[in-house]
Formats: structure tokens, C-alpha cells, sequence
């Protein structure tokens, strides 16, 4: 698409901050306001699109409180939790700690946890801040 501006109004500014790429490698995702947070999460948000948080980081999962059950049953390679966190800016670098241990990222920026049985405190710190949440897994 071409767009036409008449002399002196064409655009300086980009609008590159109001994208965030797509951890799956799909097409950038468009950033909204946080107005549309509950939009975002309903299903006519067809293209994924995601909202700014209002306010600190805020760990989503796992959630505080949780309870977790080892299946037996089941590999410990398929009993796993992604991390994920809430930030004001969705590209916001977060660093992850389980009971002090550092946790990296894998090469697709995902953090993921093995269940192991205990009582487990996660901490994820960012430039907007700290969160908390403690889980246990039986």
C-alpha cells in the first residue's frame, strides 16, 4: 500500500514500539493499550494481539498457591510448567529464579521448569520490577 502526504505532514516517527515479534516466529503482533487487556483475552481477538499490563511485573504461571501432582505414569520430560509473566512491556527482559537457582531461556525465549517434588518459590525480576509465587508439587 502507498500512502500520500501532502509536503511538510509526512511521518518521522515509526511506529516500531507499538509491535512485539511473535515468540513462535509468526508475524509481529500488534501492542495495545492496557484498556484492551480483557479484549485481548477474549476470543474475537483473531490475531492475537496483546495488551500492555497496568502497573509491575505479575507472575502468571504458575500461579501463587498452586499445587501441583507428579503423574508416575508419565515421562518427567512431558511434566513440565512454560513460565510466563506479565509485564508492562511484553519485550521486557525477565530474569527467572527457582529457589534461588537461575533459569535461562531456551532458544525460543520460553522458560520452562521440570516438576520436581518440594516446595518451590519462583522469582521473576525485570526492569519494572519483582514478582513472586510459591507453588507446591507432591
Amino acid at each position: 500500500m502507498r500512502e500520500w502526504f501532502l509536503p511538510g505532514t509526512v511521518p518521522t516517527a515509526t511506529a516500531d514500539d507499538q509491535f512485539v515479534a511473535d515468540p513462535a516466529g509468526g508475524p509481529a503482533r500488534l501492542l495495545l493499550p492496557p484498556e484492551y487487556a480483557g479484549w485481548c483475552r477474549t476470543g474475537m481477538n483473531a490475531r492475537g494481539w496483546i495488551a500492555r499490563a497496568a502497573g509491575g511485573l505479575a507472575i502468571t504461571r504458575p500461579p501463587d498457591g498452586a499445587s501441583y501432582v507428579l503423574d508416575l505414569r508419565l515421562p518427567a520430560a512431558q511434566q513440565e510448567l512454560e513460565l510466563a509473566v506479565r509485564a508492562p512491556d511484553p519485550r521486557e527482559a525477565v530474569r527467572w529464579t527457582v529457589n534461588g537457582a537461575p533459569l535461562a531461556p531456551d532458544e525460543r525465549g520460553r522458560v520452562r521448569w521440570r516438576l520436581a517434588r518440594g516446595e518451590w518459590e519462583f522469582r521473576a525480576a525485570g526492569e519494572h520490577g519483582e514478582a513472586v509465587s510459591r507453588i507446591t508439587v507432591e
